[in-house]
């Protein structure tokens, strides 16, 4: 499937993971899905979405996804007690079978997230991770020459790498249940994101 899904509340659940909860997604989502959470607050976030709809044109085998977290607040509430809490955007989280299994950290262009993918699913598929479906993501030029299928088992049910919430972060309170508030950028911190700014989402009108 090419193109680009945009998801809301209601494509996300919470799921008991072997090392806690987790945010998985609820449609029946096969393999490998990047999703991009961002935000239209976030100047960070402008750049790499015009990049991230564009990688249905190089990368084959897997499905894009993005989500707007200020229109879908639900997802980053309740994201906040599972082992990868949404803290700031952009977030580009990989799902293997709907499951979140690794953040990607790297830099925000095109050949780096292709090269991402296509090395993440060499590694996984030597241990059967992801379910026979065809051929694995490859380069476009290289269709016809991708890994071997896996055998349908059920990849490791959490994040490989990265903590949930980066040194640094602000911890902030408890997330409103209907709002995430403005995104707060640079300050020092994780350069690149803006963080979402929990404890500061409304004010006292009095």
């Amino acid at each position: 499937m090419s193109g680009i899904l945009f998801l809301g509340n209601d494509d996300f659940q919470i799921r008991q993971g072997d090392q806690g909860m987790l945010l998985t997604l609820t449609y029946d989502s096969k393999g490998l899905t990047l999703v991009l959470f961002y935000s239209k607050e976030c100047p960070y976030c402008d750049s790499l979405i015009n990049k991230f709809k564009q990688l249905p044109n190089y990368v084959n085998g897997c499905q894009f996804a993005m989500v707007n977290v200020n229109r879908n607040m639900s997802v980053v509430e309740r994201s906040k007690n599972t082992v990868a809490p949404i803290t700031y955007v952009p977030d580009v989280i990989m799902y293997v079978n709907g499951m979140p299994y690794i953040r990607y950290d790297g830099p925000h262009d095109i050949q780096h997230i292709k090269e991402f993918i296509v090395s993440l699913y060499q590694k996984i598929q030597k241990t059967a991770f992801i379910e026979s479906q065809g051929q694995g993501p490859t380069p476009p030029q290289e269709q016809g020459h991708g890994p071997p299928q896996g055998q349908g088992q059920s990849p490791q049910q959490v994040l490989a790498s990265s903590p949930g919430i980066p040194k640094g972060a602000p911890q902030g309170e408890a997330i409103p249940a209907y709002t995430i508030g403005k995104p707060l950028c640079g300050d020092g911190k994780k350069e690149g994101v803006c963080y979402l700014n929990f404890h500061k989402a409304y004010v006292n009108a009095n």
